[in-house]
């Protein structure tokens, strides 16, 4: 796995107060549908950054530059932005009338 228990338990709750202290319409997703709730890591506090910059030096840069690079660590890799997505299918599907 990419995420341990405590990795994924410290994301979540850092979400899920975001989540609770965020007012209705401050998404900056582009595919925001009622029931599904975005946050960006940078917006988490220091635990979230601390856990996904760790995930990203330990297993998903290297997993990268195993699958698209030649060489071990000369192509420089960065991230743009980095989200976590609760999305809502039940929510999701009853809002689009199906």
């Amino acid at each position: 796995p990419i995420l341990d228990a405590t990795q994924v338990s410290t994301l979540k709750l850092a979400a899920e107060e975001f989540w609770n202290k965020a007012s209705s319409g401050t998404s900056r997703f582009t595919y925001q549908r009622i029931g599904n709730s975005e946050a960006h890591v940078c917006d988490l506090g220091q635990d979230a950054i601390k856990v996904m910059d760790g995930v990203l030096l330990e297993s998903i840069y290297p997993l990268i530059r195993s699958a698209f690079y030649n060489d071990d660590k000369s192509s420089k890799l960065c991230v743009y932005d980095a989200l976590l997505i609760r999305y809502n299918a039940t929510e999701a599907n009853n809002t689009l009338g199906a």
